[in-house]
């Protein structure tokens, strides 16, 4: 992975490859921290949308079995 250029610094990590070695060091933890974050959140919205898509599903269920019911005589309706 490249370095970025970030001007805050200054030129003191430019001439010192020490300093570099740190800086890039910070940067790829960084990155990995940024990369397993928004890999949790990115299971946390499939997790959600299946949870969604489940409830859709089962109302949609629930609202098809009522809709029977209706149609069915009343005595059918109530369990033996």
């Amino acid at each position: 992975m490249e370095m970025a250029h970030f001007g805050v610094y200054g030129p003191s990590h430019n001439s010192s490859p020490k300093a570099q070695k740190v800086l890039k060091e910070i940067l790829n933890t960084t990155t990995q921290k940024l990369q397993n974050e928004l890999q949790k959140l990115d299971t946390v919205q499939d997790s959600i949308k299946s949870v969604l898509d489940n409830l859709e599903k089962d109302t949609k269920d629930t609202y098809n079995e009522a809709q029977l019911l209706k149609c069915l005589p009343l005595k059918a309706k109530l369990p033996a």
